[in-house]
């Protein structure tokens, strides 16, 4: 199954070609739309979640809760269609269980509904959404782009692609030494999760806009849709939640 995602090997006159200089990607326009169909070749991810929960509570009964005992299953997404206009960014999204929802980016802050919570709606910021990453106006899973990661050129879909490959390091399995361990040395900063996966990506040549995505076991397809015509019209009870949480704090 794999191998039918390669678009075959590199003409030899093409092997050679000068990597392409950065921004290897380009930046979707201020009205913009895309949409982005994932699939898992070697099947959806297993949900382990409820077994490592019983696992929890069989070591301490102590931790049994009520959110505990009905785990939201995992859903991996199976399509997204992203719409950008100006400061907004509407995703709308449909997991492989068929499930979706709708989230908005607004002027920096993600809104999404919380799932078995009708009308109800979580808000968060680049800072905080760890659990929930989002991107503004911006192709995701790309940030590993080097020079160094370069292969040349391959067709794809008819289409010349500069191809990026990257084998990542292996992860870190012990901690550091004690001698090499400093309290006074500051926190680093939270490590891309995208740099410790194999990754593949193909970007056309003309348009600098991707064209596939293979993350670990996880492949996306770019369609690149006609830009919206009319600014993104927010419903109403997702604006009430953007507005509660970025209205400023009155002074006293």
């Amino acid at each position: 199954m794999m191998g039918m995602l390669w678009a075959g090997p590199l003409n030899a006159a093409e092997k050679d070609a000068q990597p392409p200089k950065a921004p290897f990607i380009a930046e979707p326009a201020d009205s913009a739309s895309w949409e982005v169909s994932i699939s898992y070749p070697d099947g959806i991810p297993k949900d382990d979640n409820p077994e490592l929960i019983q696992k929890a509570l069989a070591a301490d009964p102590s931790l049994e809760l009520p959110w505990a005992l009905k785990p939201l299953k995992t859903r991996h997404p199976a399509r997204q269609v992203i719409t950008v206009t100006g400061a907004l960014q509407k995703e709308e999204i449909t997991y492989h269980d068929s499930e979706g929802e709708v989230r908005w980016v607004i002027d920096g802050l993600l809104v999404s509904p919380i799932r078995g919570q009708d009308g109800d709606y979580q808000i968060s910021t680049r800072d905080t959404a760890r659990a929930e990453p989002f991107a503004f106006r911006k192709y995701e899973g790309f940030d590993w782009l080097a020079e160094k990661n370069y292969r040349g050129v391959e067709m794809l879909d008819g289409r010349r692609c500069w191809v990026f490959r990257q084998d990542p390091p292996p992860v870190p399995t012990k901690p550091p030494a004690a001698e090499d361990r400093s309290t006074t040395m500051p926190m680093p900063p939270p490590v891309d999760a995208t740099a410790f996966q194999k990754a593949t990506a193909w970007i056309d040549v003309e348009t600098r806009k991707p064209v596939r995505l293979v993350l670990g076991t996880q492949v996306r397809d770019f369609k690149h849709l006609a830009a919206p015509t009319a600014r993104l019209d927010v419903p109403k009870d997702v604006a009430r939640a953007w507005a509660l949480y970025a209205q400023p704090v009155p002074k006293k």
